[in-house]
């Protein structure tokens, strides 16, 4: 990650310095005060006033110092990316080992970091929030906590001896959920089993809603299972009713799930409602993966037919399509809004392919042995974690992290005062599943009253007949006037004259026949000599 140059640091600390003495009183009164050299504290013979110069010496210094410290408080640091030294070459034909010599060495150690398991995968990749940690699991029951940020053993390592589906981080590295081959489980950092969820059964997928403190899982039959993870309730379960579904993406925007089905289509869960919020036919086969972005806005689906296309979650439509040569097995969104697909043993990352579309990816890497099971973005670093049946591996994407963050949501480098002190926090900000809408600002808006909203309603209906009746007129005056054989209804007559049916051919029989009937009547009661007259 590159930082400012010493030429921009110049630049603000003299910038930040003339702003803080001539927009301040204070800056005034210390350059005042400490500006004439005859003026001494020690010289002077009034207490008081020796007490005020020596206290404004004492604020200029300060100030002084924060103005070289301003860059550090602004965090002004910026993510770097891959440029090519010709327009013709492609940052896609760049290795890892070309991008692993050319950065500092600390980040040559991140990209370094892999481990080999080939008898206990294949593995996923969970990060915690904060970038420290990470959460290893393999299939056949091998659990591994590390901070991987530090050449150190595993904080926690677990031989389960059965079938692990899924696993994710809780609300801080102490804690993490396991979902096994019959219930899920929650763990410590130490390795203990704290807790058997007995309502999450046979769990496929699992979901951390961090500011509500829910841990939800989809389950073999479609079901959709909410527990609050601080007090233990289950706080909602439903039935999607299309089959079970082993996907189950969070959305951080307004912390919808989302779950695939085989069927094609996404649904769209919130614990306060038993049906869907939103249904989403993606693809007309199978749906294999389902992402969302940091910000909440896109959302990045594929299926068994190759396609991988990403939708506005605003709207619910769909704004463009990739087609790679196999179907993809995970799908992953960075901070910075880049795309990572993988499919076999190839990972391809796309850069700006949200918003529009990208015509090339901008990263493409192998990996060498194993199928590729699962990708995860590390938060705040530009790495991404690819497991596969071997193991587990880096792979550096320059660009790809929040270069600055924020101590007061994620803090990388936390104490252990300041990590308990935000738990508390958190624990106090939790929010109600009540607030979990499609439209989160709709929580802020105020309710109307019924009566008022009612009165509305119908003002608003009689607008709206009032202006269909006004169209209606208009285009009645502007119509030209026909007379009455071009009426529809005679159209009609005279096109079922042309028509002929068994009704017809029956009622035209019983027409002849009556009208030989009244001739041959007529006929009897004329003299013999005038019946040819007849």
């Amino acid at each position: 990650m590159p930082g400012v140059s010493s030429k921009s640091k110049n630049m603000n600390m003299n910038a930040s310095a003339s702003q803080g003495s001539s927009g301040d009183d204070a800056g005034r009164y210390v350059r005042a005060s400490t500006s004439p050299s005859h003026v001494r504290a020690s010289t002077s013979g009034d207490v008081k006033l020796r007490g005020q110069l020596k206290r404004a010496r004492h604020l200029s210094a300060e100030a002084q110092s924060a103005a070289f410290q301003v860059d550090a408080w602004l965090a002004t640091g910026a993510s770097g990316s891959l440029e090519t030294e010709t327009p013709t070459e492609q940052t896609w034909r760049i290795k890892q080992d070309e991008i692993a010599n050319a950065v500092p060495i600390s980040q040559t150690a991140k990209a370094n970091f892999k481990l080999v398991l080939p008898e206990l995968g294949p593995y996923r990749a969970n990060f915690t929030h904060d970038g420290t940690h990470l959460l290893l699991t393999g299939k056949l029951g091998h659990v591994a906590l590390i901070k991987w940020t530090l050449a150190a053993p595993p904080v926690c390592e677990l031989q389960l001896r059965e079938t692990v589906r899924d696993a994710c981080m809780l609300h801080n590295e102490r804690y993490f959920a396991v979902a096994q081959k019959e219930y899920a489980f929650i763990y410590d950092n130490r390795g203990i089993e704290l807790h058997r969820l007995n309502h999450h059964v046979a769990p496929s997928a699992l979901a951390f809603l961090r500011n509500h403190f829910l841990l939800a899982s989809s389950g073999p039959r479609g079901s959709l299972v909410y527990q609050d993870t601080s007090t233990g309730a289950v706080v909602a379960q439903h039935r999607s009713e299309l089959g079970p579904s082993p996907l189950l993406a969070h959305n951080p925007w307004n912390a919808v799930l989302a779950m695939g089905h085989n069927g094609g289509a996404v649904t769209m869960w919130t614990p306060n409602l038993s049906t869907p919020a939103a249904t989403v036919f993606c693809h007309p086969s199978p749906v294999r993966c389902v992402a969302f972005d940091n910000d909440g806005k896109y959302m990045a689906t594929s299926s068994t037919d190759g396609q991988v296309k990403v939708w506005d979650v605003r709207k619910l439509t769909p704004m463009h399509a990739y087609a790679v040569p196999a179907p993809p097995t995970s799908l992953a969104i960075s901070q910075r809004g880049m795309l990572a697909v993988t499919f076999s043993r190839r990972v391809q990352v796309w850069n700006d392919a949200l918003s529009t579309k990208a015509s090339a990816p901008y990263m493409n890497h192998t990996v060498e042995a194993g199928r590729v099971e699962n990708l995860a973005f590390c938060p705040y670093e530009d790495v991404l974690g690819v497991g596969h049946a071997a193991g587990y591996s880096n792979m550096l994407v320059p660009g790809c992290g929040e270069p600055n963050y924020d101590a007061f949501v994620d803090n990388p480098n936390a104490t252990k005062r300041q990590r308990r002190e935000a738990e508390v926090h958190q624990l106090l900000d939790k929010l109600s599943p009540e607030m979990i809408t499609l439209d989160p600002d709709a929580v802020c808006a105020v309710r109307p009253d019924a009566a008022e909203f009612a009165a509305e309603n119908m003002r608003r209906r009689e607008e709206l007949e009032k202006d269909r009746k006004a169209q209606q007129k208009e285009k009645d005056d502007a119509k030209t006037k026909m007379k009455g054989k071009k009426k529809p209804t005679r159209r009609w007559r005279k096109k079922q004259l042309n028509v002929v049916d068994e009704k017809k051919v029956l009622r035209r029989q019983e027409q002849r026949r009556a009208r030989e009937a009244e001739e041959s009547k007529a006929a009897v009661d004329v003299p013999m000599a005038l019946r040819r007259l007849v």
